[in-house]
């Protein structure tokens, strides 16, 4: 009997550790460093053949077919108040999980790893925090919260409020 306690109370400690942490889509825009929670995407894919869409919102970088399935792309830096991105072979798409909104993707400059952080170390911002940088302006209300990763400041966006500011 006190070996299926010992067993038991291993199991729950395993869980409980495991809850403690959250894994993280970490991206970068305009050479600052963005997150989010892996549970929110889906897949990432490369930035190819999207296809603009005629008077759409500058942010609206337009469409893109993934596995006969068209996505709506959002420019997530110009979103933010930043300069429009440039494609390039580091250049990725994020998509989201259906859960948060069907069909919809965010461009991103380069997306650098899924990490999996304490989650004690992610510090929830309030509505009126806002780290500096060239697209502070827009991106305060995006953010919920920073996470220091070796050194960085990693910001981790709501996606949801991403889909909302769209």
């Amino acid at each position: 009997m006190s070996e299926h306690v010992s067993i038991n109370a291993q199991s729950e400690s395993r869980q409980a550790a495991a809850k403690s942490t959250v894994q993280i889509c970490t991206f970068q825009l305009d050479g600052s460093w963005y997150g989010f929670d892996i549970k929110f995407v889906q897949e990432v894919n490369r930035a190819h053949d999207i296809y603009p869409i005629p008077h759409s919102p500058d942010h609206v970088r337009g469409c893109m077919n993934v596995r006969g399935q068209i996505h709506l792309i959002v420019d997530l830096r110009t979103l933010m108040g930043g300069t429009r991105s440039e494609l390039n072979s580091d250049s990725r798409v994020i998509v989201l999980t259906p859960d948060i909104v069907s069909d919809f993707g965010v461009l991103v400059d380069r997306v650098q790893d899924i990490l999996e952080v304490d989650a004690g170390r992610i510090q929830p911002r309030d509505s009126q925090s806002e780290a500096g940088g060239r697209m502070a302006a827009s991106r305060g209300s995006l953010i919920k919260a920073d996470c220091m990763l070796d050194g960085s400041l990693v910001m981790l966006l709501d996606p949801r409020k991403v889909v909302d500011a769209t």
